[in-house]
């Protein structure tokens, strides 16, 4: 005997794991229409919209001062013992080891943000594949760069930062909602080379 109970319907269709440019600006709206539509649903859409409501307020923040700061303040490194390098040759050779082992450090420190960011984002699984993969890139580059002479490994790692550039320049939709971000990345990595180019005698 067929049920005589009304068929419930989803009003509207759950979020699709779309990458993340899919997700990023939201009207405040269509966030509130979202909200109101899985309010009463026993799903987590109605956490996501309220989520993607949090996110779109901080996009109203282009420059937040704490990172920026951090960054800035990372650089203090690369300048000190890049002009050490340069005035003081007789210790030149520590110097130019002291520079190159941060430089290292940072190399690492910024493909490691993409494997958080892997774990962390709503991509396709191809996406995310692709993002851990290079998220390991640059510790290896970094790896190689120590057990090479400082000039070779000098070289290393700068080629290191500008390939770390370019896939950022390439995925910039996928850390869209952090505005920030970008220009800074460019800024922090324009200057890290030139002290490293300094601090080795390189010429860029």
């Amino acid at each position: 005997m067929a049920s005589s109970l009304p068929q419930h319907h989803n009003k509207a269709a759950p979020f699709s794991s779309q990458p993340l440019q899919a997700d990023l600006i939201i009207s405040d709206s269509e966030l509130n229409l979202r909200s109101t539509l899985f309010s009463n649903s026993p799903s987590d859409d109605g956490i996501r919209a309220s989520t993607l409501k949090e996110r779109n307020a901080m996009h109203a923040s282009d420059h937040p001062l704490l990172p920026r700061l951090l960054g800035y303040a990372g650089l203090l490194p690369f300048i000190l013992t890049a002009g050490m390098a340069a005035y003081d040759p007789h210790h030149g050779g520590l110097w130019q080891n002291l520079l190159n082992q941060y430089a290292a450090v940072i190399l690492s420190f910024v493909g490691a943000i993409y494997w958080g960011l892997a774990m962390a984002a709503p991509l396709s699984r191809a996406q995310r594949n692709g993002m851990l993969v290079w998220s390991v890139t640059p510790a290896l580059l970094a790896w190689v760069a120590l057990s090479l002479p400082s000039l070779m490994g000098a070289l290393v790692l700068v080629t290191g930062f500008a390939a770390q550039l370019i896939f950022e320049y390439w995925h910039k939709a996928w850390l869209y909602q952090w505005r920030w971000y970008w220009p800074l990345r460019m800024q922090l990595t324009l200057i890290g080379c030139i002290a490293i180019a300094v601090g080795n005698g390189l010429r860029l």
